[in-house]
């Protein structure tokens, strides 16, 4: 078994998880609605550089839901139940220090992401005149919404060296979104934010470097 940690290597690989969407209105909440976390879902190809053996820098290209659901109601008549997801790519940076051994190592890490929305869904139950399920894809217009995406990123994990030069690992991270999803094309609005817990499993392949 070689050890989990190289100075001068790569570490390229797969990882998927699971994201809890925390939507988050910064300008305040009407009476009229209700916010809760949402499911979804993310997919990401992770690459990271050991600059140490206790150092390393983290990147890599990721898909990212972040879904919440909404309610409203109206002089007690209840309108709708919705859950909205809204659909990223993202590239995340961060600066990770490790601890371990030739089994197992821990990590903790922060930094920051940049991204881009390309897609927002709607799905729920519509109630009074149109009742029934709906689901659909909404037309983002970049006049209207924030398609760019960027925020602040803190991760935890632990890795497991299961092959030589192979590690499997289990991350935790938090994102904060630093970017509304709206643009200012109005004034005195409420500003909406989505950040993001999420729990992911990935296998990364080291590449290169000494042991």
């Amino acid at each position: 078994m070689v050890s989990l940690l190289y100075a001068g290597s790569w570490g390229v690989g797969i990882e998927a998880g699971y994201t809890l969407g925390l939507y988050d209105q910064r300008g305040g909440i009407s009476d009229f609605e209700r916010y809760s976390p949402g499911h979804a879902f993310s997919v990401s190809v992770p690459a990271e550089y050991h600059i140490y053996d206790w150092l390393s820098v983290a990147t890599g290209i990721s898909y990212e839901g972040r879904a919440y659901g909404y309610e409203r109601s109206v002089a007690g008549n209840h309108m709708f139940d919705l859950r909205n997801t809204e659909h990223f790519f993202l590239v995340p940076l961060s600066l990770r220090f490790s601890f371990g051994n030739d089994f197992a190592r821990g990590f903790v890490g922060a930094g920051g992401y940049l991204g881009v929305r390309f897609l927002s869904e709607e799905s729920g139950y519509v109630y009074g005149i149109n009742i029934g399920n709906m689901h659909g894809f909404g037309e983002l217009d970049p006049a209207a919404d924030n398609l760019f995406d960027a925020g602040l990123l803190a991760e935890a994990g632990v890795g497991f060296s299961v092959v030589d030069d192979g590690e499997l690992y289990l991350a935790l991270r938090y994102r904060y979104s630093l970017t509304e999803l709206d643009r200012n094309y109005q004034e005195n609005r409420i500003k909406r934010y989505i950040d993001t817990f999420s729990v992911a499993v990935g296998y990364s392949f080291r590449l290169g470097g000494d042991a």
